[in-house]
């Protein structure tokens, strides 16, 4: 996809679902990581607006936010919050917490308002918010300033440094609610019901169990649910034609924008992190992508088969893979579930340490030919006719062992 990041105009694509998993699976000391890139980037725009570096600063917001996407694209829109803050309150010399309030992250922080400030923190926050998108980064980062004082300036340092933090929080917060979704979804990957229903009818369902919130009305005269997503789709070009161009006949426009190479892409809006999170979800079940929880360590994993149930992470200590171990495992309890396989199993050990302990009498070539005839019978006899399995499977190590 295409796409305008704040501060960074690129293409940018991953397949759905597989970054979903990175997010869901990711452990804290990657979010350290995160931190820390957002200390640098306190860092450097601070620095800049201070001393008006103007294009140094545009530059160096853009390589770190670029850092952070490569992180994970979750992180896009807490990106944008916390340049948005720092740049905006540098510009007002005015604390803006009103901006992490209208994007709902909790800040644990006293702005130590008086009065007048309290009033202003108001009026801000029903004030409407310019869309983020480089223009108007460009435009904020080479606005000058002045009379910000040592003292204010640690001021505002505490308190992006207090964003910094409530922003990580968000982002943990988020990863654990949804791993806890998405596991819920996984408890049932392998349900065959479950399989069988369609991506809408999944949706519904996921709704109905909380996976999801979509407001879905039931309109009784259709029988028709209306699942408000509350994403807003766009179209953007790659090119554009001229007013001229635009007043030619049908025909010979669609012959410039082959000319012209021009194509055209679906795109989605979203407008924070929770929409984004809930969109790629969204595809996930829309396009079977299955993130299935392994039967053996409980760790969610993404097969390569549907029918999977193993992952293929080392198990513990114990040198095997969980795929390894459950193969041994199904094998068990097949085992333990057929008188036939149970009756086949105690005979090989029985034959096998005969032929291990008088290789002479009994040699290798015995015991093969032995061990084909008697996989031969197994395969041929049900427990229902154990009885008959066992007498032949007698008759055949008998004369074997002769």
């Amino acid at each position: 996809m295409n796409g305008e990041y704040y501060g960074y105009l690129n293409g940018f694509e991953y397949n759905i679902g597989e970054k979903l998993f990175e997010f869901i699976t990711m452990n804290y000391d990657d979010i350290d990581k995160l931190k820390e890139l957002y200390s640098e980037l306190i860092e450097i725009v601070a620095d800049g607006k201070l001393n008006n570096k103007e294009y140094d600063l545009y530059c160096d917001i853009n390589n770190i936010l670029q850092k952070c996407l490569e992180f994970s694209p979750y992180t896009h829109f807490y990106n944008q919050i916390l340049v948005d803050t720092i740049i905006k309150t540098y510009n007002m010399n005015f604390i803006r917490s009103d901006l992490l309030i209208k994007n709902d992250i909790k800040l644990n922080y006293d702005e130590g308002f008086n009065k007048k400030e309290t009033s202003i923190h108001e009026l801000l926050l029903e004030k409407d918010e310019d869309k983020k998108n480089t223009t108007i980064l460009v435009r904020d980062c080479f606005q000058k300033i002045s009379g910000i004082t040592e003292k204010r300036n640690n001021k505002f340092l505490e308190f992006f440094n207090e964003v910094k933090d409530a922003l990580a929080m968000d982002f943990k917060e988020k990863v654990n609610e949804y791993n806890e979704r998405i596991t819920l979804m996984a408890e049932y990957s392998n349900d065959k019901l479950l399989r069988d229903l369609t991506p809408e009818q999944k949706i519904y369902l996921y709704e109905c169990t909380g996976v999801f919130n979509l407001n879905y009305l039931n309109l009784s005269l259709t029988n028709t649910i209306f699942l408000d997503t509350a994403f807003k789709t766009k179209y953007i070009a790659n090119g554009s034609l001229t007013k001229e161009e635009k007043r030619l006949d049908v025909l010979e426009i669609a012959k410039k924008i082959k000319e012209k190479n021009i194509e055209v892409q679906e795109i989605y809006e979203l407008d924070n992190s929770e929409e984004q999170i809930r969109f790629e979800l969204f595809k996930v079940i829309q396009n079977n992508f299955v993130i299935k929880k392994c039967t053996n360590c409980g760790k969610l994993f993404i097969p390569l088969k549907t029918d999977k149930q193993y992952c293929d992470n080392l198990y513990l200590n114990t040198g095997k893979t969980c795929s390894e171990i459950g193969a041994t495992k199904k094998h068990k309890e097949k085992i333990s579930d057929s008188l036939v396989l149970k009756e086949f199993q105690r005979e090989y050990k029985r034959m096998y340490g005969l032929h291990y302990n008088n290789s002479k009498k009994f040699t290798e070539a015995k015991f093969k030919k032995w061990s084909k005839q008697a996989r031969e019978l197994r395969d041929r006899y049900t427990d229902d006719k154990i009885e008959e399995f066992k007498e032949e499977l007698k008759k055949s190590s008998n004369l074997y062992r002769s």
